[in-house]
């Protein structure tokens, strides 16, 4: 509903210029195919899984590295930082009770992503991070 009504939105954080218009929004194999690649090694993952237990702890406790490239292909790409490896995901690949779909913060500075149970959360995890630079 948020991309709806806003229809984009500017410099959320330093690492991210812009969450893009409804319009440039697109999967992420399309949007920038090199990303996936880069995660993931070929169109095929052949990571090791990881387990239910590891991957879905989110807040502190998280391990960023607990990543499943394999959903990267999958993954709507909401954001875009020219030349830069930061970026926004939803990822449909896990779903809440309610519908909300994970969201990821892939940075090229974290050996994964910090993911967040849904956009909500993300946009509250930069605000809070925002609020304690400050």
């Amino acid at each position: 509903m948020f991309l709806l009504t806003s229809d984009g939105w500017l410099n959320t954080t330093h690492g991210i210029d812009r969450i893009l218009p409804v319009q440039e929004i697109g999967w992420a194999r399309d949007l920038d195919p090199e990303l996936i690649t880069g995660w993931t090694g070929g169109p095929t993952d052949t990571a090791p899984r990881v387990s239910d237990a590891r991957y879905f702890v989110y807040g502190e406790a998280q391990d960023s590295a607990a990543l499943r490239p394999a959903y990267l292909p999958h993954a709507l790409m909401i954001s875009h930082t020219p030349n830069a490896g930061d970026v926004y995901l939803l990822n449909p690949c896990v779903v809440t009770a309610d519908g909300e779909w994970e969201a990821w913060y892939l940075a090229h500075w974290l050996p994964g992503a910090v993911r967040y149970r849904s956009f909500w959360d993300l946009m509250k995890g930069e605000y809070d991070s925002f609020r304690d630079e400050q």
